[in-house]
């Protein structure tokens, strides 16, 4: 395995191997060393790109790079894991989980050395920085706050990856792109986009200050939402409750955000134990059924791996699932936008864990390329 190399990261952040900065020129600087990334040399050329940071992505790129890939990491915010650390998702039985998935293995051990899991359930904060450390361990580099803007192709196989970011366009050189976007941005140009007929949204809220037991879920009808089921659990920090929206559509977090104000009123009112708490935290991501699927059309149904369907069943995920090496080779897809993906936000335990083994299978898959 390769040492692990520099994380490329903007805005002046601390790393172990100095501080990462983003100059006027659009230059990426580590340490003393600047990477321009459009520069027609060695160093904007990758093995993979993997664009979405999340859960999958990270899980493609770790795959990826543990077998001696180089590999970049593109990731619009911040952070790596954002449907835990943004999104407010922390309860899983990781140990579980770890006995199928070497991702999920290797997250739950460096979430437990930076004491972020509680028999249960897992601290945001800590488990940015166990995704972090997953990338370094395997020699990943990563860039945060860029946009994916296409995928170049020569006759039917992937040859480059253009990147958007805060000072224009940037050009990569790779023979291999996974498309673990939130939403199937790169997926959409290339594959047919399906409407969904389940697309559903959840968003997570904090309390501190709560007394007396969580309630079980209550619901109510709300203009223009429709009917919100709201569930209460309790976090790790005494007198905190979090409670999880789930309404049957899309609906933004900005749209959430304009409809707060009356809904926090309504949760006091429904759960009793609330009445006297502060509401203090909205996730900074909803996690949500996308309105699209997409399908590639390929007749490769070569099983890739499993997954769990939603009664925690053994459900296959087929190679035409996650790519079409036929029409475009070195292109895998992986995400719960997926034809035929289980995924239901609402079962967050297994949409987690989900999301790992699928970004797994779209790793696996380009290395059999």
């Amino acid at each position: 395995m390769r040492a692990g190399r520099a994380r490329v990261r903007p805005h002046g952040r601390r790393h172990p191997a100095g501080t990462v900065e983003a100059s006027e020129k659009g230059w990426i600087t580590v340490g003393n060393q600047p990477l321009d990334i459009g520069a027609n040399d060695s160093a904007d050329a990758y093995d993979a790109v993997v664009f979405g940071g999340g859960i999958g992505g990270t899980a493609a790129a770790y795959v990826l790079a543990r077998e001696g890939l180089r590999v970049l990491l593109c990731e619009t915010t911040g952070t790596l894991g954002r449907e835990i650390v943004r999104g407010r998702n922390q309860f899983a039985d990781l140990p579980r989980y770890s006995e199928a998935s070497s991702a999920v293995r290797e997250f739950f051990r460096y979430l437990t050395l930076r004491g972020g899991w509680f028999d249960g359930e897992m601290d945001p904060a800590a488990a940015a920085v166990a995704f972090d450390s997953m990338m370094e361990q395997v020699g990943a580099d990563v860039l945060f706050q860029v946009w994916p803007s296409k995928v170049c192709a020569e006759d039917g196989r992937i040859t480059g990856a253009v990147l958007a970011t805060k000072t224009g366009y940037r050009s990569i050189r790779t023979t291999k792109v996974v498309d673990a976007t939130g939403h199937g941005k790169l997926a959409r140009s290339r594959f047919e986009g399906i409407p969904n007929p389940d697309a559903r949204t959840v968003l997570h809220v904090l309390f501190n200050g709560s007394e007396g037991d969580c309630e079980t879920e209550r619901s109510w009808t709300a203009d223009g939402l429709g009917v919100i089921r709201a569930s209460c659990r309790a976090t790790y920090w005494p007198g905190e409750r979090r409670i999880s929206l789930c309404v049957d559509k899309f609906v933004s977090r900005s749209e959430w955000m304009l409809r707060l104000p009356s809904v926090v009123p309504e949760l006091k009112r429904l759960f009793p134990s609330l009445s006297g708490s502060a509401f203090t935290y909205v996730g900074d991501d909803v996690w949500q059924t996308p309105c699209l699927r997409y399908r590639t059309g390929s007749v490769d149904a070569r099983a890739a791996g499993q997954v769990e369907d939603a009664e925690g069943r053994p459900y296959d995920i087929r190679r035409n699932m996650l790519g079409d090496p036929l029409r475009l080779q070195g292109f895998a897809m992986a995400g719960y936008w997926l034809e035929g993906m289980p995924f239901d936000p609402a079962q967050e335990e297994r949409a987690l864990m989900n999301a790992f083994r699928l970004g797994e299978l779209a790793g696996r898959s380009l290395l059999a390329d």
